[in-house]
């Protein structure tokens, strides 16, 4: 193991075409390589670990490269794992290399970050080797999975893969006040090349349909600021009228999803949910279940088919549509209303909400973005009161009882 302490450095991720960067306060770094394979063999698997009271802390695992081959692959595997109890972020970088034999190699990473009170970032990346005999003909299978987890912050994972076949796959976990939980998801099929990018937090800054981030993104906010709906809604004036926050109307989340096209892909699915669990307990009153849907874009008004789902409590399917233009799903996700009834309507416990995205698009062209919010909008659901009838033959069995028991 080797350690590094250093003060403000950038950390460039290369995924999908773009370069995207960080610049985190570095702590105590657990920096793990693995051996090269011989000709054919795997490289060698490692796990880098960063867990301190320390939030700056990081672990970065790279995998060992396959050993060179003309025939036959190297595979490589590599995790790492971070967890802070601080209030800034937890940065792990996971890099792994396949083989380099003419059918490549195996490329596995996988990333886990953890923060208790503050941010937590998992970024992961999975290369699948012989790239350089072409692209989708390189690395055998490439898989990366990013999961970032925390409370009251901002958690956000991002994974790219690399290879023949595989999945990029990210998910983000929060919770903050009535939001008992919030989670994006995201996943990118692999041909090629495919980058995901999601993000969970509570009562923080919310990204919008514009923020994407490669091939596939999903960013779920709970509990947006009143700046944040202001600017979501100033040009979606059908849904600003609905809520009325001076009157009670609550926004308890905003989502922002999409996918656009990978050239190397042709009609495989890239999928995006996010996911709210609400503590109704906690509303000041009842009212009803409302989703606005604020605005949308086709790239090049193109999608081969967009299918979009609400489900509550995990059964109960609220919206199942599927588009196969881009014209008309746009239309669909711009400037309207939905209304679902009383919010509490069939909830046991937590009000569980899950809105979920399959996009498929050709391979030179194409893609969907929106974003919508959803709250306890409209007139407060009054509590019903016993009815005249039923108090006049509630007190005669009372009067029933108290004579049978004098006798």
């Amino acid at each position: 193991m080797k350690q590094r302490n250093g003060s403000s450095l950038p950390t460039s991720l290369f995924l999908a075409g773009f370069i995207f960067c960080t610049t985190a306060t570095r702590g105590v770094e657990d920096v793990q390589t693995g051996a090269s394979g011989s000709a054919g063999s795997d490289g060698q698997s490692v796990t880098a670990t960063a867990v301190s009271a320390d939030p700056n802390n990081s672990a970065t695992a790279t995998g060992g490269q396959g050993g060179l081959a003309n025939a036959g692959t190297g595979n490589a595997t590599a995790t790492g794992t971070g967890s802070n109890v601080g209030n800034a972020a937890m940065f792990v970088l996971v890099g792994t290399g396949g083989g380099n034999g003419v059918n490549g190699g195996n490329a596995v990473a996988m990333g886990t970050a953890n923060g208790t009170t503050g941010n937590a970032s998992a970024q992961v990346s999975a290369r699948g080797g012989n790239v350089e005999f072409g692209i989708p003909s390189g690395g055998l299978v490439g898989t990366a999975d990013a999961t970032a987890t925390t409370t009251g912050g901002k958690a956000f994972a991002s994974a790219s893969a690399n290879g023949r076949s595989g999945t990029a796959a990210a998910t983000a976990n929060s919770s903050g006040g009535l939001v008992t939980h919030v989670a994006a998801h995201g996943v990118a099929p692999v041909k090629g090349e495919g980058t995901t990018g999601v993000e969970a937090t509570v009562n923080q800054t919310a990204k919008s349909r514009n923020d994407s981030f490669g091939n596939v993104w999903s960013f779920a906010t709970g509990l947006p600021t009143g700046s944040d709906v202001a600017n979501f809604t100033a040009s979606a004036p059908n849904v600003a009228a609905a809520i009325n926050t001076a009157g009670g109307d609550e926004v308890l989340g905003v989502v922002a999803m999409g996918a656009v096209y990978n050239p190397t892909l042709d009609g495989l699915l890239d999928e995006a949910t996010a996911a709210f669990s609400v503590d109704l307990s906690q509303l000041t009153q009842l009212r009803s279940l409302k989703v606005g849907l604020l605005g949308a874009f086709a790239l090049n008004n193109v999608v081969d088919q967009v299918h979009f789902t609400l489900s509550r409590e995990g059964s109960d399917v609220l919206i199942d549509v599927t588009f196969t233009d881009g014209a008309t799903a746009v239309a669909y996700f711009t400037d309207h209303v939905l209304d679902f009834g009383t919010i509490n309507t069939g909830v046991t416990g937590d009000l569980d909400l899950a809105f979920t995205m399959e996009v498929a698009t050709p391979a030179n062209s194409g893609g969907l973005g929106f974003d919508l919010l959803f709250g306890n909008f409209g007139p407060a659901v009054a509590i019903p009161e016993p009815s005249t009838v039923g108090l006049v033959l509630l007190a005669g069995l009372l009067a029933v009882r108290l004579r049978r028991g004098r006798d």
